[in-house]
């Protein structure tokens, strides 16, 4: 059995700091202007814990303290990572949105080229709260069948469904009920631009299941839970 060395006492004092001055920057964006992201990432307490953390580190290597400062240092990496990539797709979606909006009202008006793309968007978005609402009914019945709640597990779903399935058709113009009437053109185009995406999807998926099938069962966790910090007793191995 091998028993990691204990840290200076003025070690676990920073390190406490270090998290009071985290906790100090998101209360900072809890009370104030600052957003509670920005003021995690760019406010000065934290930036001071960040400094800290890279003077100090190579004194807790080999301790319990190890795996605080390496988590520290990695939730701020990781945030600002995120925060670079939600900008970045921010961006391009609303360059992408920006130009096909132009185009559309320069091919017909500004008006039509408006409802042409909010159909395309209504049209594209009820399949996945169709499918949201199924995979709940599925996934408490076959996984977690002791939490399976008839009103919240199957009655909300049913009613999100039947609520959700005429608005689609309704959008898309497709008159399987009297009171649909077929859209005109262009706003019919918004059924082909759909099936085209979704088959793309489908080709992905396809794709990635033969080529790289553990990127599919990836995307069943929600929450990875690794790489936590230690606790202080159980420090020894």
């Amino acid at each position: 059995m091998s028993v990691s060395p204990e840290p200076r006492p003025s070690l676990v004092t920073l390190t406490h700091v270090i998290y009071g001055l985290h906790s100090a920057s998101l209360l900072i964006g809890i009370t104030t202007a600052a957003t509670v992201v920005g003021a995690f990432l760019f406010g000065w307490p934290s930036i001071i814990a960040v400094i800290l953390n890279y003077v100090n580190r190579g004194e807790t290597r080999g301790t319990w303290l190890e795996s605080h400062f390496r988590w520290q240092i990695r939730t701020f990496w990781f945030g600002l990572l995120w925060v670079v990539l939600c900008w970045l797709f921010v961006i391009a979606t609303f360059g992408v949105g920006l130009v096909l909006s132009v185009w559309l009202g320069e091919q017909y008006t500004p008006t039509t080229a408006f409802a042409l793309l909010g159909t395309i968007i209504t049209g594209a978005i009820l399949p996945i709260y169709i499918a949201v609402n199924i995979a709940c009914i599925a996934y408490f019945w076959r996984e977690r069948r002791r939490e399976f709640n008839v009103i919240k597990h199957l009655v909300f779903p049913v009613l999100g469904i039947a609520l959700f399935v005429p608005g689609f058709f309704t959008g898309l113009g497709i008159p399987v009920f009297n009171f649909i009437s077929k859209l005109t053109y262009p706003l019919s185009l918004a059924g082909p631009v759909i099936i085209a995406w979704y088959a793309i999807g489908i080709i992905l998926v396809i794709y990635f299941s033969i080529r790289h099938p553990e990127r599919i069962r990836d995307t069943a966790k929600v929450f990875i839970q690794t790489g936590l910090p230690e606790r202080s007793e159980s420090r020894a191995a």
